[in-house]
């Protein structure tokens, strides 16, 4: 099955705004945690989507020619968003740990889903294989943080 250069790019750019949403949430997940551990997860996590962002952001632009990008479509058209930055507003930090485990879930989905494209550029597919081990190895991270509050 053959998949257009603009579907591709569709598909990657969702990653990516799905992404800026989940730095905010992590940052706000950072915010309102109350433990050193869980306040220093959060944050390093909003430090990697961050960095991820910006390398995905520039591949983005080279792989598909777009000039420029600004903000995201997802705080305007009813994308599911991985992380909900307003979940956390009077969350406990398992509730808080809880929804990143579910957001980091839906997007090993939507990762995998790229990766099965033979169209997808190669410098975007190796950003996005290290964005699943990241991810990967935070799921057990959280495990271990969440296993503290049973």
């Amino acid at each position: 099955m053959s998949i257009t250069k603009e579907k591709l790019y569709s598909l990657v750019k969702d990653i990516y705004e799905r992404n800026v949403d989940a730095h905010k949430g992590f940052l706000k997940a950072a915010e309102m945690a109350k433990q050193k551990d869980i306040k220093l997860f959060f944050t390093q996590k909003a430090h990697h989507r961050g960095l991820f962002n910006d390398r995905l952001l520039s591949e983005l632009k080279t792989a598909f020619n777009v000039p420029k990008m600004e903000g995201t479509l997802t705080e305007t058209i009813q994308t599911p968003a991985w992380i909900d930055p307003n979940m956390f507003l009077d969350a406990s930090e398992e509730a808080m740990l809880q929804e990143s485990l579910r957001g980091d879930t839906a997007a090993l989905k939507d990762y995998d889903n790229l990766l099965k494209h033979p169209n997808l550029p190669s410098n975007i597919r190796f950003i996005i294989k290290e964005q699943v081990t990241v991810i990967k190895l935070d799921r057990l991270k959280m495990d271990q943080l969440i296993s503290f509050f049973k």
